[in-house]
């Protein structure tokens, strides 16, 4: 995760990184109203124009950060070894449910 400057701040900003595929997911939350001026309806739309992925939730970030970790730890069984003798399975330990989000 990399921390960029405001729309309207100094170069690069949010916009920049942006356009310039320096982003591959954005998280931005909507505001109310429909004014383009806003800035997150600026966000949401050069997203949308330049293919980077825009989630609008953070249920959903949670929820694509989870599949993401699960893929990205998966494990697979060994097939058995020539000679007949099964590989020892060592059961997984537990892990404890992180929420991205949450202060730490």
């Amino acid at each position: 995760m990399t921390t960029v400057n405001k729309i309207g701040g100094e170069a690069p900003n949010l916009l920049d990184v942006i356009r310039h595929g320096g982003a591959q997911f954005v998280v931005n939350t909507l505001t109310k109203g429909k004014r383009p001026a806003r800035d997150g309806f600026r966000i949401r739309r050069e997203s949308v124009e330049n293919g980077v992925v825009c989630l609008t939730s953070l249920d959903t970030a949670e929820a694509l950060l989870t599949v993401l970790e699960s893929l990205a730890f998966r494990t697979e069984c060994m097939p058995p070894m020539l000679g007949g003798e099964a590989p020892v399975q060592v059961p997984h330990a537990k892990k404890k449910k992180r929420r991205p989000f949450d202060e730490k």
